[in-house]
This record gives structure tokens, sequence and C-alpha cells, in this order.
């Protein structure tokens, strides 16, 4: 076999690229081949035949990442991607994709349902299926566009498909102040299910501070994971922190029982410490009604919100003319379960419930949003310890608010 950088399984065969091979000198050596491909033969993985191979020159030097989508393997190089098709090498044809995309590292690329996700620089995150390559990332290229993705670091970028949702872990620089980080510290989380093009979400593991970490741990984009289902048919979703001081496997998308408060800490953390609460926010894009220089009065404002259990708190605050910097106001969101009645004859004594607390959606109003060129609305969900709602589930189905252009008056 071969000495490669990339091996993987395919077609009862096994495959490997970017190798290192002995010459035919009298004293052999070994020789990089960064753009060859092999393959051993079927169902014999430790047996090659000598001439079993394709050198693939274009799109940059070396071969950088292998996925299979379809049956069918996935050739990716710093700016091309190819597809081998068919199953013996009498029938395999390289079929280019793309010439202008690519992936720098291994860890740009992932398997998922139904096709392979990838990251090149600077396009973002793409996705592969029969249909095509598809960009995902068009919402979010302002953060490369801006260079709040470190390109500097892009070997600790990396990519995880877990729970059918792709996690994407990179150095990213958070509040926007050009000090670029070196380290993948948040999550970028992509769910194909949302709407009809995805949604995109931002996580960051917790700061950790407790009796087996006296010392502060830095929030991080947890990446390597898994979906693992354990001896009693439980299925969990793991990842691991990056940080070496805290060498845990963490778990995802759980839920505690009892609050639904979201959970993302270890088995090895006590539990009761509350060190798995996150700070959840949602930021509406920027409204001046396609008149940015014209200035507009906003009245109050109404919200749809997700139906809640207990006593919930949302912060809304409000951004003026393009600039996320300063907060010119600020309401909250109460939000009150309602006690409705029980049905008469449903109820065992001793086990029933009596009256259901729910809040159905409805229509909160909230503050007004003054008078500005454009307005943007912060939404930041409670946290606990920090507020006096505790961190919980919530969510904002619809915005609407009224406005009143304003004449726009000449400057002498």
């Amino acid at each position: 076999m071969p000495r490669a950088e990339l091996a993987r399984a395919h077609a009862n065969k096994l495959f490997v690229a970017n190798t290192k091979e002995l010459n035919d000198d009298a004293t052999p050596t070994l020789v990089d081949h960064p753009n060859r491909i092999r393959w051993s033969h079927e169902n014999r993985p430790e047996d090659w035949y000598q001439d079993d191979y394709i050198d693939i020159v274009a799109g940059g030097d070396g071969i950088t990442g292998l996925a299979v989508v379809d049956g069918q393997l996935l050739i990716f190089k710093p700016k091309a991607v190819y597809l081998l098709m068919g199953y013996d090498a009498d029938s395999f044809q390289l079929v280019e994709l793309s010439t202008t995309v690519g992936i720098k590292y291994p860890q740009h690329v992932v398997e998922g349902t139904g096709g392979a996700y990838f990251f090149d620089y600077p396009a973002g995150l793409l996705f592969y299926n029969r249909n095509g390559i598809q960009d995902l990332f068009s919402r979010l290229k302002p953060i490369i566009d801006t260079n709040r993705i470190n390109a500097q670091q892009l070997d600790t970028l990396t990519m995880s498909y877990v729970n059918d949702r792709l996690w994407m872990s990179a150095p990213f620089d958070i509040n926007n102040t050009g000090t670029a980080v070196d380290y993948p510290n948040m999550n970028f989380i992509f769910d194909p299910s949302i709407g009809s093009s995805g949604a995109f979400t931002m996580y960051q593991s917790a700061v950790y501070a407790n009796a087996a970490t006296p010392s502060t741990i830095t929030g991080y984009g947890l990446l390597s994971g898994c979906d693992w289902t354990d001896s009693t048919g439980d299925i969990w979703h793991l990842m691991i922190n990056p940080n070496s001081s805290f060498k845990y496997v963490m778990y995802v998308d759980e839920f505690e029982s009892a609050d639904g408060i979201p959970q993302n800490v270890s088995d090895d953390i006590p539990e009761g410490d509350e060190i798995g609460d996150f700070t959840t926010s949602f930021t509406t894009p920027w409204f001046y009604d396609d008149r940015y220089v014209q200035d507009k009065t906003f009245v109050r404002s109404l919200y749809v919100v997700r139906s809640v259990d207990e006593e919930t708190q949302i912060v809304a605050n409000v951004y003026h003319d393009f600039n996320t910097e300063s907060i010119v106001t600020s309401h909250t969101i109460d939000l009150d379960p309602v006690d409705s009645g029980a049905l008469f004859g449903t109820g065992v004594f001793g086990t029933g419930t009596f009256g259901e607390t729910d809040l159905k959606e409805g229509i909160q109003r909230g503050g007004r949003l003054k008078r500005a060129k454009s307005v943007q609305l912060e939404f930041l969900g409670p946290l606990g310890n920090t507020t006096d709602t505790p961190g919980r589930q919530w969510g904002i189905n619809s915005i609407a608010f009224k406005f009143k252009r304003r004449k726009v008056r000449s400057q002498k």
C-alpha cells in the first residue's frame, strides 16, 4: 500500500490520494505525487496494481479531500472539484464539476444527508448533490468580505455533520474589533430543514469555571462531531471542545427534561451547576424601505411569539442608521403562560393535571422604534443566573411595525 495523505473506501476498493511512492531508480527513493489518486484491487485493500492511478494536474497543487456522494467519489483540490464515476478501472470517468472552488484542508469537507458540504475561501460554505454545487453562504458572505473569518488560520476551521445539521467551527472575530483569533471560537450551524433554503444559527460553548475547572475556560466552537448510538439504543450527538485545558466530549442538541433548558455539557460535569446555559439571540436585517437617505418615523412594534410554559423575558434592542455599536432604545417582551381549565372526566385521580399552562402563539406589543433612516432589531433570550427568567426555549415568529416617511428637506 502506498503512503498517502488521504484514504477513503469506495466501490469495494480503497482509494488513496496525495501519495508518496518509490521511484524506479537503482536506489529507490520516495517521490511526492500530490495530484495522484490510486485504488486497490476490489475487496483486497492490501493489493495494488502499479498502473491503477490518475494524476489530476489542474485546480492547484495537491488533492486535498475525498468524499462519497450517491455512490460516486468526490475529489477536491484547492480550486477544483472532480467526480469519479464508475466502479472499476475500465469504467472510471473523471468529470470536472468546478475549476473555481475547492478546499484547502481535508477537514473542510464532510458528508451529510444527500450530499457533501465543503468550505472554500473566499466563496464560503457550499453543498454538492446530484443537482450540482449550491451556494449556502450568500447571506453570510459579508463576514468573509470584512475579514471576520481569519484567512491566516483556515487550518483550524472544521466541518461536522451532527443530528442532520452542518456544524462549521471557525476562527471568528465575534465583536468585529479587527482582532483576528487563531483558534475555532464559533460554530455556524446550518439546518437545511428550515425554510426553502435552510437557515444558519451561531453557537459558542459556555465559559466554564467550576470546582472541576477552577480557571476560566473561554468559549469555543465545538468540532469533530458524530452521532453515536449506545447499547440501549439512545442516540447521542457528540462533539469535542478543542481547548486542551478542557478535554471533554460534549453532547449537543439535548434539552433538560424538567424545563427545556438547552444543555451542552459533558458527562463529567456534575449535574446542577447550570454551566450549560448559553446566550441566544436573533438580529434582523436592516430595514430602510429602499430609501436609506429618507427619515422615517417608526411607531409601536408588534411581535408574534412562540408558545411558552414558563414566565419568559425577551429583550429587544433597537439600532439606527447602520450603527450596530450604539443601542438607541430597548424594551422587554414579558411572556406569561396562560392557565386553562381541565376537561371533566379526563383526569385520573392522583395523576391528573388540573389546568394547562401554556401561552399560545399570539401578538405581543413592543416599544416605539423612534425616528431614523434605517432600523435594526436585536432580540436577546433569557440566560440562567443573569436574569429573572433562566435560559429556556423561545422564538419570534413574526415582526410588524408601521412607519411614516418624512419629507426630504434640502440643506443649504
